[in-house]
């Protein structure tokens, strides 16, 4: 093989070597179905406070962010489909898992009386990306020149 030929080889080798393999991993979301500024009543008096109010069983619909498209969404990082929508917990808790991306999180139902979204949440699982390294041997013959008066250089030759 001649040299040039053999230099570009292991240079694109090398490229595909040293290149992140991304391994398929969801991201599990979570939170509450409540909504601040709300007032309460007890014992006929309305509170002149705001207090977060939850609300059991609300619906949560999981859309690709910015859009009415439902999202494909996950109840483990297995990939068990999910629907979409879905009620939340008694205590208003829910989760779902999704592959990397953004979404926006649609609270309704349960009580709320007006519907709102939780917008744009990133879904970035990097800590299932996998960079792998190898080691390519080679051979070569290093030349070297430090004569007197010349800027030291270092050449290798593939044999």
């Amino acid at each position: 093989m001649h040299k040039s030929t053999l230099l570009t080889s292991l240079f694109t080798l090398g490229l595909l070597l040293f290149t992140p393999l991304a391994i398929e991993g969801r991201e599990r979301v979570s939170g509450w179905c409540e909504q601040g500024g709300n007032k309460t009543t007890t014992g006929g008096l309305t509170s002149t406070e705001s207090v977060q109010q939850s609300f059991p069983s609300c619906t949560v619909t999981i859309y690709d962010v910015g859009t009415l498209d439902l999202a494909s969404i996950f109840a483990d990082d297995s990939g068990t489909v999910k629907s979409n929508p879905f009620t939340a917990s008694a205590t208003g808790f829910w989760f779902w898992y999704a592959n990397d991306a953004r979404y926006d999180v649609r609270l309704s139902g349960g009580g709320i009386v007006t519907p709102f979204t939780i917008g744009d949440i990133l879904l970035d699982d990097t800590k299932n990306d996998v960079t792998t390294i190898v080691s390519v041997a080679s051979s070569a013959t290093p030349t070297f020149d430090a004569s007197l008066g010349t800027i030291f250089t270092n050449t290798l030759t593939a044999n």
